[in-house]
């Protein structure tokens, strides 16, 4: 089992160990993720939840509340864990991007979802602060700072090395 995970990670790069990240992150490659990811969104394609195409103002400010400007050449590393179900999003807003008027059922900025007590490494603060851009062990996006316990490295890894002591049967 250990063998197989290391592969999904070193091999696939589908999972991530929290613990590996840091203590600095290249500033540069933070930018350059989320510029790429900005411009992927094709937000001038997209319709908001009322039918409406995004408006170039509104793209601007929505990649302004990324704060890109604020990034660090060498990002110094916090840790956190996720304190309540938390919704992980592209894009610092709850802004909903759909492909056709009405359908509301696919929000292209919803990237995941993180369980409680999922370990976090915090590599950046939205504009308004509200929003943190965080690397979870199986993606990165934007989560509400509100959902977020911020702790250290160290406790992050007491966390993770403690022995089970119950049995998840379903992952909810």
């Amino acid at each position: 089992i250990d063998a197989f995970n290391l592969s999904i990670s070193n091999k696939l790069k589908l999972t991530q160990d929290i613990e590996k990240i840091g203590p600095t992150y290249p500033g540069k490659e933070l930018v350059a993720a989320l510029e790429k990811t900005f411009d992927d969104l094709l937000l001038e394609k997209r319709f908001d939840k009322n039918g409406r195409r995004f408006t170039p103002p509104l793209r601007q400010a929505m990649k302004e509340q990324m704060n890109l400007a604020k990034v660090a050449d060498n990002i110094l590393v916090r840790y956190g864990f996720v304190r309540a179900c938390a919704d992980q999003r592209l894009l610092p807003t709850d802004e909903i991007a759909v492909n056709n008027p009405g359908d509301v059922e696919f929000d292209e900025i919803q990237n995941s979802s993180l369980d409680i007590a999922t370990p976090l490494a915090i590599l950046h603060e939205s504009q308004d602060g509200r929003w943190l851009y965080v690397r979870s062990p199986t993606s990165d996006g934007w989560i509400k700072k509100a959902d977020v316990i911020i702790c250290t490295l160290a406790d992050i890894k007491n966390y993770l090395e403690q022995a089970s002591f119950a049995v998840i049967v379903s992952p909810k």
